[in-house]
């Protein structure tokens, strides 16, 4: 009875140590990113923030600070699924602020700095005409298209407004479209002033 006893022991003990098996290296390295993302996330971002400037600035003109380290802030959470991750993500908030800080504002002051020391490297890149060439649509300035460039005649308006279909329902201003078909050529002039000075 005590032989069939231990026998048993070493059977469960050797299944015991088939199911404990190590972790695969795949594995190990996705539980050492999700447990260091944010610091990972930060010297990432800091990394491209130094060599990749103009995302960094075309973000912070378009989005406040704040609102980024929120976004970030509730990505982090919405990575780390489980409530004792998203604790320890609300104690890094401070890491994340800085880190944005670092990205936002460091980052393109330092690389521009460093790439202003380097001789001719505004020929490297191309200068401010060739920046409108370029066919990324992210790297393009919001001035280079402008509306001022786009005028109305009255004409446009009104063929616009005797195409309407009268069987439609009213727009946001509440005015039946079968008036504005009927007076197209009454408010045509009014309202092609108003669209090119809105154009400006």
């Amino acid at each position: 009875m005590a032989q069939s006893d231990v026998t048993v022991e070493v059977v469960q003990a050797e299944e015991a140590d088939e199911d404990f098996e190590k972790p695969s290296i795949l594995t190990r390295f996705k539980n050492f990113c999700m447990r260091n993302y944010l610091a990972i996330g930060i010297i990432l971002s800091i990394i491209i923030g130094i060599f990749l400037p103009q995302p960094a600035v075309y973000l912070s003109q378009r989005m406040p600070v704040a609102k980024i380290c929120i976004i970030v802030f509730f990505l982090t959470i919405g990575v780390r699924i489980r409530l004792v991750e998203a604790k320890s993500s609300v104690k890094f908030y401070k890491e994340v602020v800085v880190g944005l800080l670092l990205v936002l504002f460091v980052g393109p002051i330092f690389a521009t700095n460093v790439l202003n020391q380097v001789p001719n490297f505004g020929s490297l890149i191309g200068d401010e005409q060739n920046l409108r060439n370029v066919q990324f649509e992210f790297l393009r300035r919001k001035t280079d298209m402008l509306l001022s460039n786009i005028t109305l005649c009255v004409e446009e308006v009104s063929d616009c407004l005797n195409s309407l279909d009268t069987t439609k329902a009213c727009g946001p201003e509440g005015i039946p479209s079968r008036l504005l078909k009927e007076c197209c050529q009454q408010i045509a002039p009014s309202l092609c002033t108003i669209f090119n000075h809105s154009l400006i």
